[in-house]
């Protein structure tokens, strides 16, 4: 039996920051973020830890179907939007699975903060490989 950790792979989409006003694309602002392949897995569960937010934060998530991986080509995966951060409901984590199979290639997530700064980062873990993938994780522990 395969441990979860070789099925798996945990990347970073948006990096842990104080994020102001403007349109992110994993993390950059502009549409110059580039998306993460997730070719052979058929599923990302996309995990959302937002801290203090004095402003508003929309984040979707997008995808490819061909071999572009920045925003440019990036359309929104239907239903893929997290609940809009605020001050009402900050310093909060937020869950979400996308299916990945088919016809998408990249992922991006595009993030919209209003006025003032919101503090989140981004993660997702691909699941579902279709066979066991090499160089997937870096084991910090396994005890």
């Amino acid at each position: 039996m395969n441990k979860i950790t070789e099925m798996t792979k945990t990347v970073q989409l948006v990096g842990a920051d104080a994020y102001t006003a403007e349109t992110y694309y994993n993390g950059e602002a502009d549409a110059s973020g580039l998306g993460i392949d997730v070719s052979g897995y058929n599923e990302a569960l996309i995990i959302m830890n937002s801290g203090e937010a004095t402003g508003t934060n929309t984040v979707t998530v997008l995808s490819t179907n061909d071999n572009t991986d920045d925003a440019s080509s990036a359309v929104l995966i239907t239903g893929a939007a997290f609940t809009a951060v605020t001050s009402a409901n900050d310093n909060a984590v937020q869950v979400a699975r996308v299916h990945v199979g088919g016809d998408k290639k990249y992922m991006i997530v595009k993030s919209v903060v209003a006025a003032n700064p919101v503090d989140f980062g981004v993660v997702a873990v691909l699941n579902k490989a279709q066979s066991v993938p090499t160089g997937a994780n870096t084991i910090v522990f396994d005890v």
